[in-house]
């Protein structure tokens, strides 16, 4: 994983992405989500809900934490815990 501390969630999920060689496309049909919707976390527009957060994180074998952590409000961050 080459990102710092500093680096935005969304970019995170990029990085780990491109190294786990998937494209947009393949994530989006292993999350059972539109590459649109997809494309639109990726690039920072949205946030996922937290049932989509687990599933990035598992199809990318990290844990939530790594992509997520320290970019999401308190709720968010919470209701992603309570899953």
């Amino acid at each position: 994983m080459r990102f710092t501390a500093g680096t935005p969630w969304y970019k995170r999920l990029r990085l780990l992405r491109v190294e786990a060689e998937l494209t947009q496309v393949e994530m989006a049909e292993r999350l059972g989500t539109t590459p649109r919707n997809y494309w639109r976390w990726e690039n920072g527009v949205n946030i996922p809900i937290p049932i989509y957060r687990q599933k990035i994180a598992e199809t990318l074998n990290v844990p939530s934490r790594v992509i997520f952590a320290g970019d999401l409000t308190r709720k968010e961050q919470n209701d992603d815990s309570n899953r």
